[in-house]
Order: structure tokens, then sequence, then C-alpha cells
């Protein structure tokens, strides 16, 4: 074992796998397969190769007698940092996973991105840092197989798409280290972040597919809980193909409450029938073990969302984003909200009566937004029954104004038939 760490065999193995003809990587990644990382450091096999690439092939020579580098790890933290500056964010991760040492370097700068998305599922996950995509994925058996000794920087690959490839077996790790790193640095601001799940496409039953997301979601809450600091960004958009408000709840509590300024939650799709329950006292009725069980189940329901809109965060965002309706939010929790975009939205006249009500006494609404409500032709007929209707020359457009009591201001509602949504302002 000896001979084979000699320095001279060393240099006879770099010999061969040179006269192989292989690039100058490969070489070195073969050679280090064999002999291991930790046989030969990195400078001395670079000298020896570029010795041999010259003609240079006596074995015994003095490698001390060649001049001095400095290996850019060794230059002050100043300097790595305006060179790394220069870099674009897709390099600055490439770089961040070269070594401890620039890993560091990089962590502790201030970072110009604006946007993270994070979208799972089952089997990779993507993150978005601005306009750079990274996949993380898992190595499948024959690469896996075949890379074994590889480095860590071997499984990072950059696409002729530009997309930034991670593979490897622990990839969800991987993944979310990426995805916080950037948001422990207290300087870091956000316009959006983003977090989506979706579902799995395969056979997979409905348990596992919940089951998984929940996997995912543990893992997701630990790496929030390991951030330091509140995230800072001004738009938090969640999509999950199944809902979960202990989930929000998780995210939105790690954001700050202040420059949070809209949130968007998935579609829950929840009535306000399936709260609206009250404890049956009949227990000799048929129906009393399913009654109770309603109740129970909308209990739970309503302290989960009572968790998210006691948060500050909730309290002092500005524009909220729902999809499908808004019965299971409470009439208090909405009406501090300046904005709203309401998303395939039924549009019924008991549901525009509520939304009239809930604006009239906001001192803080501006605008709401229905876009693609499915039932927008009956809109005009519902307006009819409680607001003014006002000229217009396109029949595709029409407006209707509601007059608040009490008050010098109106609520004016847009038809709008070409654009398929409903607007609501208060002037």
């Amino acid at each position: 074992m000896e001979q084979l760490t000699h320095p001279r065999s060393l240099r006879s193995c770099i010999l061969f796998q040179f006269l192989r003809g292989k690039p100058f990587t490969e070489t070195y990644h073969n050679f280090c397969e064999v002999m291991g990382y930790e046989a030969i450091k990195f400078k001395e096999f670079e000298i020896w190769y570029y010795r041999f690439s010259r003609g240079e092939f006596e074995l015994d020579y003095d490698d001390r007698s060649e001049p001095k580098t400095v290996d850019f790890c060794q230059l002050p933290t100043c300097v790595i940092e305006k060179v790394l500056k220069k870099l674009c964010y897709k390099e600055q991760l490439t770089v961040r996973k070269v070594c401890r040492d620039l890993k560091s370097v990089v962590d502790s700068m201030r970072f110009s991105l604006k946007s993270i998305k994070m979208v799972w599922h089952s089997d990779h996950i993507e993150c978005r840092f601005d306009n750079q995509l990274v996949v993380y994925s898992r190595r499948n058996s024959s690469a896996q197989s075949a890379s074994i000794g590889t480095s860590l920087r071997e499984s990072i690959k950059i696409d002729d798409d530009d997309i930034i490839r991670v593979v490897d077996n622990d990839y969800k790790k991987l993944a979310l280290q990426d995805w916080k790193f950037p948001m422990n640095n207290q300087k870091l601001r956000l316009d959006g972040l983003g977090i989506q799940c979706k579902e799995p496409n395969n056979e997979m039953n409905e348990d596992t597919k919940v089951e998984k997301l929940g996997e995912f979601f543990t893992e997701l809450r630990e790496a929030l809980d390991s951030i330091h600091i509140r995230i800072h960004a001004r738009v938090l958009q969640i999509y999950s193909f199944h809902p979960n408000f202990n989930h929000i709840e998780c995210i939105l509590s790690h954001l700050e409450p202040g420059f949070l300024f809209a949130i968007q939650i998935p579609d829950f799709k929840l009535k306000h029938d399936e709260l609206n329950v009250t404890l049956p006292i009949d227990s000799s009725d048929e129906a009393y073990e399913t009654a109770v069980s309603n109740f129970l189940k909308a209990c739970s329901i309503k302290r989960k969302i009572s968790k998210i809109t006691s948060l500050e965060q909730w309290k002092r965002a500005e524009w909220l984003w729902l999809y499908f309706n808004w019965d299971y939010i409470s009439d208090k929790d909405l009406i501090h909200f300046k904005r709203f975009y309401l998303e395939r939205c039924n549009i019924e006249r008991e549901r525009l009566l509520h939304l009239k009500e809930i604006f009239s006494k906001s001192i803080n609404f501006e605008e709401c937004i229905m876009h693609k409500s499915p039932d927008l032709r009956n809109a005009s007929h519902h307006l009819e029954s409680f607001c003014e209707k006002e000229e217009s020359e396109n029949p595709n457009i029409l407006f209707y104004h509601y007059k608040i009591p009490n008050s010098n201001k109106y609520l004016v509602f847009k038809v709008d038939y070409n654009e398929g949504g409903l607007i609501i302002k208060k002037r």
C-alpha cells in the first residue's frame, strides 16, 4: 500500500491517465476514483498533468521548484467577494457548492434576488431564483452505480437551455438548503416568494400522495425554523393540490409583518354551511353521530383558520388573493384588506350582497377583482336588484353603482364580458 501512495507511483498513475487522451477534468476524476480524493492535492495533480502535456515526463522532477501560486480560496475575503459579485446568481449558486470556504463567502454576501419560487413534485423539486431554474432530482439506479466515488460537483450540470440540474439521492435536502440560504441574509428583500405543490401524475393513490406531501412539509417546516430571521417578501403565493391550514400558518408565520403586502392562498372549496354547524341536542336522532362528527370537524377547521387570521402577517397585509370562495373566512378577518382578487368564484346574488356589506363597512377597501367567474352572465341581473345601472356605450361592459348609506361614497360595479370579470371599486 505504501508503494501505491509513494509520490513516484502517484505520478505514474497520472501519466497513465494522461496517456489515455482524456480531458483534464475527466483525467482528474478517473485518477481520484482509483486512488482517492485525498491521495494528492489538486494543485499538485495540475502541475504534473501540464508537465506531461508539454512532453516533460521525468517522474523524479522536484515540483517544489515550480513558481508558487495562490489558490482562489486563499485570497482575502474582500477580494473574493468583489469577484463573486460580478457573477450572476446561477454562477454564484454553482460556486457555493465548490467548497465550504466559498459557501461561507457566498452566504455572507448581499443578494440582488427579487423572486424565489419552489415547486414540489413527488420525484423532484424545482427552485427558481429570479429567472434561473434549478432542478433537483434523485439519481436513477444506473447513474448511481456509475457515479460511485464521484464528488458532488459531478452531479451538478448546466443544460444548453441554461437549467442547472442537481442529481443526488438526498436531493430534497440539497434543494431546501439552496432555497433557504439567501433568506438567512438580513439584507434580502424579495418582491415575491412562491411555494407550489403539484399533484403527482402517476398511479399513486390519494393517501400516498397526501402522505408524501406531509413528509415534504415536515422538511420544509424544519428548513423554515432554521432561518433565524423573518423573511422579507412583499408577495406570498401558496398553491397545493391538497391545501392544509397548518401548512399555511407555518409558512405565513415566518414572514415579516408589515413588509408582507399580498397573500395568495390555495383553494379550500369550503362553504359557509360546512362551518356554520351547531351541536345537535337530540341524541336519539339516527343522524346524531354524523351531526356530532360534522360539528367537531367544523370546530377544528375554525380553530385552524383562526390561527392564521390572528397572525400579524395576516392583519397587516393589504391584498388577499383567494380561489373559488371566501365563505370560510369571517367578515372581521377580511374587512382590513384594501384589495381582493377572487378567482373562479360563483357570482350569486347572496354573494354579491355579502361583498356589498363587507366593502361598505370597510374603511380600507379600494378594489376587488373577480376573475374567471363561471356564472358571470347572471351578474347584471343580480346587480340590478340593489344597484342603479349607468349608461354604457359598450353592451359588453356594464356599470352599476350602489350608494353607501350615511356616506358620500359609492361602490361601483363594472361587469366586463370581454375580459370575463367583475371589478368593484369604492369611490
